[in-house]
């Protein structure tokens, strides 16, 4: 198990450093953007059926735009500059 393990890690690094640093980029936004629209769809989940209906209604397009936002303006280009 130990040796699949470290196999597929060095596969993941051979892989990363083959590309590019725009493809970088966009891997790093892509991961972003699904994290944080996972955190904010467990964050609704766990809220939504105390909301009364019309902020139901709004919150949803509401807290994907600002995870998505979030994903793509804060949080990638701060990875990006750890690189």
């Amino acid at each position: 198990m130990k040796d699949w393990f470290s196999y597929y890690l060095e596969s993941l690094r051979r892989s990363w450093n083959r590309t590019t640093r725009e493809e970088q980029q966009q891997l790093i936004a892509r991961f972003s953007i699904a994290l944080t629209l996972g955190i904010a769809a467990i964050l609704l989940c766990s809220f939504y059926s105390v909301l009364p209906l019309p902020v139901r209604v709004l919150s949803l397009p509401a807290m994907a735009i600002f995870a998505w936002w979030l994903g793509k303006e804060v949080i990638a280009p701060q990875i990006g500059r750890k690189l």
